[in-house]
């Protein structure tokens, strides 16, 4: 029974390097799945485009680094208030690389840490450089102000 529910975790061609028992792979999908109580994140543009059109949301792209000390420090600050959760509820969101793919060469993205309040299409309406990180506040009232005309229908439409 004790050799089932034990696993070997493999790293580095092979070698033994540590041991789990099966309860923490099944916690830590639960985790994954649940989430933490944060801010829902989407990691593709495409997805999260169609999912801000079927929902009627505003689409809050958000263009990071995330190895970088900024992106940590934005997260801690800013992104784990409750009000700031409470208001980016209220978008679709999407944390995209700056680097790399085809959405930071569209929006025209020179830096990390760069939100973008677009409309569901994925129209652009307003920017955000969270460098150096803000106050929760300033980042709500850019939210409360940039939100209202990303709901708005596109011209031309």
């Amino acid at each position: 029974m004790e050799k089932r529910m034990r696993r070997w975790c493999c790293f580095a061609g092979g070698h033994r390097v540590a041991r789990w028992s099966w309860p923490l792979p099944a916690t830590l999908v639960m985790v994954l799945v649940a989430g933490c109580g944060g801010v829902r994140w989407d990691y593709d543009d495409g997805f999260g485009r169609k999912r801000a059109e079927s929902e009627g949301k505003p689409l809050l792209l958000y263009f990071t680094d995330v190895m970088s000390t900024d992106h940590r420090n934005l997260q801690r600050a800013v992104f784990d208030n409750a009000d700031v959760q409470r208001e980016m509820a209220a978008a679709v969101n999407v944390m995209l690389s700056w680097q790399y793919g085809s959405p930071p060469r569209r929006y025209r993205i020179a830096s990390p840490q760069v939100l973008i309040m677009c409309r569901p299409d994925g129209t652009e309406v307003d920017r955000f450089h969270a460098k150096p990180v803000p106050l929760p506040m300033d980042f709500i009232a850019w939210l409360l102000r940039a939100r209202p005309a990303a709901a708005a229908p596109s011209p031309g439409r």
